[in-house]
């Protein structure tokens, strides 16, 4: 919960970021990861493994009208941890601050 946070803190629209639901805010941020672990070993016999890490995220005003949506993935980290990080950016992202010169 803490990276998100600090992330969209750091990099994100939003005035405030917070986690203290008695807090008031404009729009609440809802996101669930999970992870896989896979194991595989190719005809030479060398064995790799991966994470696996997807995550799902809505964003939705306090009067209810849901604001943003979507779905990410991503299979390239060595670790569970890597791997949650790297769709947590990703989310991130979607909120990043308009650029201003």
């Amino acid at each position: 919960v803490q990276y998100l946070v600090d992330e969209l803190w750091d990099s994100s629209g939003f005035e405030t970021v917070t986690v203290d639901c008695s807090q008031p805010v404009d729009l609440v941020l809802t996101v669930t990861t999970s992870t896989s672990y896979s194991v595989t070993m190719d005809s030479d016999g060398d064995v790799s493994e991966s994470w696996e890490a997807t995550a799902s995220y809505r964003a939705v005003s306090v009067s209810g009208q849901e604001l943003a949506a979507g779905h990410v993935r991503d299979s390239s980290s060595s670790s569970a941890g890597d791997a949650i990080e790297d769709v947590l950016d990703e989310i991130a992202w979607v909120f990043l601050a308009p650029y201003r010169l």
